[in-house]
């Protein structure tokens, strides 16, 4: 549809007469009408606006770029929204109050989760500090303070809401480049099992990861990691900066690929695992769970240890578990996920 039929037409299914229209864009009517009859074809920018906003639409769809953003009989029949048979009323009107509604709804859903969330964080001995619109303020039963995106918050109590998470896990970051809504579903499942349905679950997954034909074949593009050139120490501690990173290219496997960043190991500790000169890969996160291994920044030395009740353990029996208590400065810098083959 050429530009003077979209204004005529939007005109009249708006009832509007050219006087108003006029008024509204700051020209005579004599103006608008030519619009419409195409004599005049080139509008300046500042007139396709206000003309927009006479006729309750976008500039984008006056120009014929976008759909009509208010033409809900379109919307009604994309979204397949049908009126019960013994309405009588308008059909658009119905479209879009079920429209309007739905995003109400969605709206309500969304304030409601995120109560649920702050509720659970406080049954669980938490106090929560909403700072309107900022990042939420979380003291936990053992101290230690932490901050929370709201829509992270959200998000995370849908997934992991039903399964009493733990605080960290809630307050993880969403990061949405690395869940398809496909694999959200399948995490929603795996959530509604028992304890003894999802190790069933999890051993099956194991088990196909061992049939080569239910493998993804790893694309052929290369990987590049933002890399570490000073290590975490498998030891002692060694420190952790910005300032010593650079983008290195890496085989690419499946680690590669979720990986978000790559560090060498020096030491000993965490053999027979992992060796010095091995460069691991660490998924960005900032807890993870107990048992687990990661890199780990305490009093501002970074190490690779698994994660222990108040403390960091070594692999190698020959060397003691580090303590830590609240007034040590720790946190948790990702998720070992692999190492460079």
């Amino acid at each position: 549809m050429e530009f003077k039929d979209l204004i005529k037409n939007r005109r009249n299914r708006l009832g509007k007469t050219l006087e108003d229209v006029a008024q509204v864009v700051g020209v005579s009517k004599t103006t608008v009408q030519r619009w419409e009859s195409g004599n005049i074809k080139n509008l300046r920018r500042d007139k396709i606006a206000k003309l927009a906003e006479a006729l309750h639409t976008t500039p984008g769809y006056l120009m014929g770029w976008e759909d009509d953003p208010n033409d809900w009989e379109r919307i009604g029949n994309e979204e397949g929204i049908y009126p019960p048979k013994d309405y009588d009323g308008n059909y658009e009107e119905y479209v879009k109050y079920k429209v309007l509604q739905e995003q109400d709804d969605t709206i309500n859903e969304y304030y409601d989760t995120y109560d649920r969330a702050i509720k659970y964080l406080k049954d669980v001995g938490c106090q929560v500090f909403d700072n309107h619109g900022d990042a939420i303020t979380i003291i936990t039963p053992s101290g230690e303070h932490l901050s929370a995106d709201m829509n992270d918050l959200v998000h995370n109590f849908q997934l992991y809401g039903a399964t009493h998470p733990g605080i960290k896990k809630l307050i993880a970051v969403h990061r949405t480049e690395l869940l398809r809504l496909d694999e959200e579903e399948l995490l929603r499942d795996y959530n509604k099992l028992n304890n003894s349905g999802q190790n069933e679950a999890q051993k099956r997954v194991q088990e196909l990861t061992e049939v080569p034909k239910y493998l993804s074949a790893a694309p052929s593009r290369p990987i590049f990691v933002d890399f570490y050139r000073l290590p975490a120490s498998a030891g002692t501690g060694m420190w952790l900066s910005d300032e010593i990173k650079e983008c290195r290219e890496v085989p690419n496997t499946p680690e590669a690929r979720c990986a978000d960043f790559a560090i060498p190991v020096v030491g000993d500790s965490m053999e027979p695992d992992y060796h010095g000169g091995d460069i691991v890969f660490v998924k960005s996160q900032p807890s993870i769970d107990e048992g687990e291994i990661g890199v780990f920044v305490l009093n501002n030395e970074s190490y690779i240890k698994k994660l222990g009740k108040n403390s960091l353990i070594s692999l190698n029996p020959r060397y003691s578990p580090i303590e830590f208590n609240i007034n040590d400065s720790i946190f948790c810098a990702g998720k070992v996920i692999g190492k460079v083959q």
